[in-house]
């Protein structure tokens, strides 16, 4: 049975922001560890840090123990490297190996445990049936899972097929899974023993795992009654999880830093923000032409989904505490600061859907240009990753990004530099009075962002990015299929080391 997967709307909230006389002063802050982008013009250094309440969920650095690409320096064949510069740089796109740390993060667990066997991918495909496809490059050529039905969300495989065809020739031969729409798949976070030991002999099925534990052990606990994800199970209509117990090699467009292993990829943006998006593709961005001192003071009424996994909006209780409910909950705690407001509600069963529209109301949907007509807007996550943060960081306001997912291109931002981040909504307010009183840093927080994206993030950066994913990738494949299968190679030897975690986490609890 096709697992009936639902897809999160943007979620962009603009916020009243009007300029205060009674600016206080900004301090520059230190920005050792986020070198100045290439090819940006010098931009006035900001300091948001005295507002700043602890980390909040998703904030999480990467561990610091994880090795450095550079204890890798003859992982690639000359010539390829050479090629792959040669295509990077005929499109103005990053050459330094730090714009690509996040693919050397994500690949570290797989190089470390041995790499990745095409027996591996077979076997976490068959674990993910209605979820995944396989993407196979072939003598030069992308070859697609005939298995998977065209016509998916995000472009399917056809997507990566038209992405890929650019280089491909280039490329060894390999098999890559990729996962469908806006989730991760590769569940890592560490459980208890008895958890491991129920799910390995079948008294326990993941998705009770999940709903126990999700991503307590990496910090996460209290994130649980906030986030929709965490009250996720199956699907409707589907007989399967919409996860898998990993380490699995998979390449998914988002993940949760820790709590999942998934490879990120980029993913096709949605054609319904075709505008926004060609903007932000294409070196288009401000998408606002409205410039900086006309923009609206005043509050607005901002557009989004009510959408949460339906398998959680089934009980009332639990999708009062999800995120967009809170925020449109916050805006009326805080009018002055915030208006959120959903337009429609979906992705819920009827008695669910009823009883929010008769809470919160309808409000009627915005235009990008009435909501960038604003200095700042707020990005949230909806089932899984939002799509439209690339469109918010193009608008040419202030992005307050409270995301626990994040994409590929996330590393290369610089948080109070290129956005403004949310720790769980708590200091949401401070932040707005922040944009308030220091309108001059805040003008130029949106210009960097937008010149970030204008930069480094538009069509040829995904693809550069994806052609030095797959040749990373390579250099870590082997393809054993062909010689009686196996045991899933260098992702059995990852999976024994997420046990061994496990383990010690265990031990640590008992002491």
């Amino acid at each position: 049975m096709v697992a009936a997967i639902v897809l999160a709307a943007a979620c962009l909230c603009a916020l009243s922001v009007a300029h205060s006389t009674g600016a206080r002063r900004a301090v520059a802050p230190d920005e050792e560890d986020s070198p100045p982008l290439e090819e940006e013009e010098e931009q006035p250094e900001i300091e948001v840090q005295s507002i700043e309440s602890e980390p909040g969920p998703g904030s999480e650095p990467e561990p610091a123990s994880k090795p450095q690409h550079e204890e890798y320096p003859d992982r690639l064949p000359a010539d390829r490297l050479g090629k792959w510069r040669k295509y990077a740089r005929a499109r103005h796109c990053p050459l330094e190996d730090r714009d690509y740390q996040q693919i050397f993060n994500d690949l570290w667990p797989y190089r470390e445990a041995g790499g990745i066997s095409g027996t591996a991918v077979a076997a976490a495909r068959r674990s993910l049936p209605d979820l995944t496809g396989v993407l196979t490059i072939r003598d030069g050529k992308v070859v697609v899972d005939k298995s998977v039905p065209p016509g998916l969300p995000f472009g399917g495989l056809g997507w990566y097929k038209q992405q890929a065809a650019d280089f491909a020739a280039d490329l060894p031969d390999m098999k890559l899974l990729i996962s469908f729409h806006d989730l991760p798949r590769s569940w890592v976070a560490p459980l208890p023993a008895a958890v491991e030991t129920a799910l390995a002999d079948g008294s326990m099925d993941p998705e009770q795992a999940w709903l126990q534990h999700a991503c307590d052990a990496v910090g996460l606990n209290k994130a649980k009654p906030l986030h929709g994800v965490f009250s996720r199970g199956r699907d409707a209509g589907s007989e399967a999880f919409w996860a898998a117990r990993g380490p699995i090699p998979i390449l998914s467009g988002s993940k949760i830093p820790r709590c999942f292993s998934d490879i990120l990829v980029p993913r096709k943006w949605p054609s319904s923000q075709a505008r926004e998006n060609r903007a932000s593709l294409h070196s288009g961005c401000p998408i606002s032409s409205m410039p900086w001192d006309e923009k609206a003071s005043f509050r607005c009424c901002s557009c989004m989904h009510a959408c949460q996994p339906s398998a959680a909006c089934a009980r009332a209780e639990t999708w009062q505490l999800f995120q967009r409910q809170r925020l449109v909950n916050l805006s009326r705690q805080y009018p002055d600061h915030l208006d959120a407001a959903f337009t429609r509600y979906v992705q819920c069963d009827k008695a669910s859907c009823a009883a929010m529209k008769e809470q919160y109301g309808a409000a009627v949907k915005r235009s990008a240009a009435q909501l960038y007509s604003h200095k700042a807007v707020v990005v949230v996550d909806g089932n899984g990753a939002s799509s439209r943060l690339g469109a918010a960081l193009c608008s040419g306001s202030v992005p307050l990004v409270g995301q626990l997912f994040r994409e590929w291109f996330f590393s290369r931002l610089v948080p109070h530099r290129h956005y403004l981040p949310l720790h769980n909504y708590d200091n949401l307010p401070s932040k707005v009075e922040w944009i308030r009183e220091h309108d001059k840093e805040a003008r130029q927080v949106a210009a960097a962002a937008s010149q970030y994206v204008n930069h480094k993030l538009r069509a040829e950066d995904h693809k550069c990015y994806m052609y030095r994913l797959f040749l990373e990738y390579s250099d870590i494949y082997r393809d054993d299929e062909e010689e009686g299968g196996g045991d899933g190679g260098g992702v059995t030897a990852a999976a024994e080391q997420t046990e061994a975690a496990t383990a010690e986490q265990q031990a640590a609890e008992q002491a």
